[in-house]
């Protein structure tokens, strides 16, 4: 299964065009980040970055990715978002029961 982190940080690294610039947008350091999409790269048996410039480029493959992780992470975002509210709920109704006899008093 691939690893949200992973995902993150890789679609992170993509919209802000760098590790670094990536890393100070999530609250990771650059080299998390760095590990995290070369980490993402091993599972997935892919390369999605071409790093021979000074930022790295999405591959063929990385672009493709990225449109689907885009996708993925707004779901997932969705989620938590959903579940965070059900956490927060607060049942308003309360029911007392009483014994007939109760009423004769």
């Amino acid at each position: 299964m691939i690893n949200l982190d992973y995902l993150l940080a890789f679609v992170s690294a993509a919209d802000k065009g760098s590790f670094s610039a990536a890393g100070r947008h999530i609250g990771k350091s650059q080299s998390t980040i760095s590990v995290s999409v070369s980490n993402l790269e091993l599972d997935l048996g892919v390369s999605l970055f071409d790093r021979t410039g000074k930022y790295p480029v999405l591959t063929p493959e990385g672009e493709h990715l990225y449109q689907q992780a885009k996708v993925l992470m707004r779901q997932a975002d969705r989620i938590e978002n959903y579940t965070s509210g059900v956490r927060n709920q607060v049942e308003n109704s309360l029911v007392i029961g009483l014994d007939p006899w109760y009423l004769l008093l």
